[in-house]
């Protein structure tokens, strides 16, 4: 698994991710339900993040967005929340692919 964090309004939250979305993500990892999965690991990360800068920093106002990468057996899962992007060659760099969207706000399928 590889990650990027892009943190924004202070380093709270990306050092959070840093250390422990591993851990969310593969907490209960089923190849089966990954999607599902996966979603469920981010919502938990964010509602604990949310938690512990109630509890410990009240004034923190960090963010991040996230992309990662998952090497699965043969197969290579991106996953983004935010605004950052992947992409990927293909046919030794003669062919480029998208493989994550932004997240932003205003577009439908986030309301």
């Amino acid at each position: 698994m590889f990650a990027v964090y892009d943190g924004h309004g202070g380093d709270e939250c990306c050092n959070f991710l840093k250390e422990q979305f591993h851990t969310y993500a593969l907490e209960n990892f089923s190849s089966k339900n990954m999607e599902r999965n996966l979603k469920n690991a981010c919502l938990k990360l964010d509602k604990d993040f949310a938690d512990r800068i109630m509890r410990e920093r009240s004034g923190d106002t960090s963010g991040s967005c996230a992309l990662s990468l998952i090497l699965l057996d043969d197969k290579l899962v991106f996953m983004n929340v935010g605004d950052s992007r992947a992409f990927y060659s293909k046919n030794r760099g003669k062919e480029l692919q998208i493989a994550s969207y932004d997240h932003k706000p205003h577009f439908f399928s986030e309301m």
